[in-house]
């Protein structure tokens, strides 16, 4: 990210954010104890967009873990001021998650954010 926001002009850039906060997040994709959420969002803000550029965000929901209304609004909170597009994905199984399926109506939650 770092080299990234030394550089005039760089392609789309996506990234997968799937969690509300550090815990969540540290318990779906380890390497966010390398780089916390707050980390993470600093170095977004620091990139330079194109005059209509924006960062893809990537979020798979997943029932019981990510997908409350609460979760929703920290993430439209987190990403305020950068130039974002979340793409919502609908998770149909997770391993190692007993009962974690295809969350219920959750991205209504999320688009209203």
């Amino acid at each position: 990210m770092e080299a990234l926001s030394n550089q005039k002009h760089f392609g789309q850039l996506a990234i997968s954010l799937n969690a509300s906060t550090d815990e969540q997040r540290s318990e779906l994709m380890p390497i966010n104890r390398k780089y916390p959420l707050k980390d993470l969002l600093a170095a977004c803000r620091r990139l330079p967009l194109a005059t209509r550029g924006k960062i893809t965000f990537e979020y798979v929901l997943i029932r019981g873990l990510n997908d409350s209304t609460q979760d929703a609004l920290r993430v439209a909170r987190m990403l305020k001021e950068i130039r974002a597009k979340i793409n919502l994905i609908l998770s149909t199984s997770i391993p190692k998650a007993p009962g974690r399926g295809r969350p219920t109506r959750p991205s209504s939650a999320f688009a209203r954010s």
